[in-house]
């Protein structure tokens, strides 16, 4: 049994189990009322996203368009695979981001004929690279008080400083590090 179905089954137990008072371990009001049902929809749906643009075959739609620009593999194709992913988490989720990015430039390098892995690689942390937005950042700088508009005016230069040095290192890590290009 995998690991994730054993907590799964211990926490579904947690109801049933009783301590040494005789109560149940957890009941469902304790449940409900302590858990972030807002990060699970978050997460949830981005990863729902993603599948949804996996199976209706956008994917390979705009790996096809982005492949019809004829850009060799490189800066320009690492450039691009970044630039989409920050783009998206932005908007969304990082996890939304992340899910909806990755399999994008899969199917961008599919079509190539290069390898994916450093793609990835800088993709996952482009999708890590939002600032500018408040729902790419949870909320948490407005929600302590600061104001939206400096955090979209320093989280504009934020996002594309991160999302450059992300460009630059992991070309270059792919370029002259054998080990970024494997897993």
């Amino acid at each position: 049994m995998k690991p994730a179905y054993v907590f799964l089954v211990i926490g579904m137990l947690m109801f049933f189990l009783h301590d040494e008072n005789g109560k149940t371990m957890l009941d469902w009001q304790y449940a409900e009322s302590h858990a972030m049902w807002g990060m699970i929809f978050l997460f949830a749906s981005g990863l729902a996203l993603g599948r949804l643009v996996i199976e209706t075959g956008a994917i390979d739609r705009l790996a096809v368009i982005i492949v019809g620009f004829q850009l060799p593999p490189g800066l320009m194709t690492m450039a691009i695979s970044c630039t989409f992913a920050c783009f998206l988490s932005e908007l969304s989720s990082n996890t939304a981001a992340a899910s909806i990015s990755i399999p994008v430039v899969t199917g961008i390098t599919g079509v190539m004929g290069v390898n994916p892995i450093p793609y990835i690689l800088g993709t996952i942390v482009a999708a890590n690279c939002a600032y500018i937005l408040p729902v790419s950042t949870r909320a948490i700088p407005v929600g302590y008080g600061l104001n939206p508009s400096l955090q979209i005016k320093y989280g504009i230069r934020l996002s594309i400083l991160t999302c450059a040095t992300t460009i630059i290192i992991c070309t270059l890590f792919m370029n002259y590090s054998p080990l970024f290009n494997e897993l």
